[in-house]
């Protein structure tokens, strides 16, 4: 779909919006039903303005992040290895999780059981 012509005033159906989007038009209606698409009803039909669309993308755009700054955070976060925060062994602290178990990727995943009393 071409929204180089649209201008801000005009209303799409569903279907132009989901094609836009790229997205079936049951999530179209999804968006517009909790309020992050406004919609406007012409009788029994909705239709949805151009500058609702817009601005829902622009809302939820997310600049990517390098690989490199996340694992230059990571390192400089802590020396102490990520099981022994899971398990609460520096400084004293008690173990808060439950099963806590490595994942062939490396990384570690833990059930948390609730606050020590």
């Amino acid at each position: 779909m071409s929204v180089a012509g649209l201008d801000d005033e005009s209303l799409l159906t569903v279907q132009q919006v989901a094609d836009w989007l790229k997205v079936e038009p049951r999530y179209v209606y999804r968006l517009a039903s909790s309020g992050a698409l406004l919609r406007v009803y012409v009788g029994r039909y909705v239709r949805v303005p151009v500058s609702s669309v817009r601005a829902y993308i622009k809302a939820n755009t997310v600049e990517a992040v390098t690989p490199s700054l996340l694992r230059s955070a990571r390192r400089t976060r802590s020396s102490a290895s990520a099981e022994e925060c899971l398990m609460g062994k520096r400084r004293g602290r008690r173990r808060r999780f439950g099963a806590i178990r490595r994942l062939p990727s490396g990384r570690y995943q833990a059930r948390y059981t609730g606050p020590v009393a």
